[in-house]
C-alpha cells in the first residue's frame, strides 16, 4: 500500500496504482477521485509513503518521491527516481531514470 495526498486529501492506494491527471480530473486505476480544488486550480499530488506504478498528466509533473514505473507529461517532469520510461513535452529533471527518456527540451539527471 501507498499513501498519497491530493490537494490535502490523504488516501491509501495500491502500490501498483496508475494515476492519471487529465483536464483537471484525477483518475486512479480507472476511477475518478473526488478532491477539493485550490484557488489556483493546480492539482497537488504528493506520495507520502510508498510508490506508484505509473503517473501521467496533460500538464507538468513534480514529484519528490520515487515512481516505480513510467511517467508521461504534456509539459515538464521533475521527480526523484523513476524506474521506467519518461516522456515529456518539454524538460526532464530527475535523480535516476532506469528507462528511456523522450523530451521536447532538455534532460538532466543527477547521479
Amino acid at each position: 500500500m501507498s499513501t498519497i495526498s491530493i490537494n490535502g486529501k490523504t488516501m491509501n492506494i495500491s502500490s501498483n496504482a496508475n494515476i492519471q491527471i487529465v483536464n483537471g480530473k484525477v483518475i486512479i486505476d480507472n476511477k475518478n477521485v473526488e478532491y477539493t480544488s485550490n484557488d489556483n486550480h493546480v492539482i497537488e499530488l504528493h506520495i507520502l509513503e510508498g510508490s506508484v506504478r505509473n503517473i501521467s498528466s496533460d500538464s507538468s509533473i513534480n514529484c519528490s518521491s520515487d515512481i516505480a514505473g513510467n511517467v508521461t507529461a504534456g509539459s515538464s517532469v521533475k521527480c526523484k527516481n523513476i524506474d521506467g520510461n519518461v516522456t515529456a513535452g518539454s524538460s526532464v529533471k530527475c535523480e535516476v531514470i532506469t528507462g528511456n527518456v523522450m523530451a521536447g527540451g532538455s534532460v538532466k539527471t543527477m547521479r
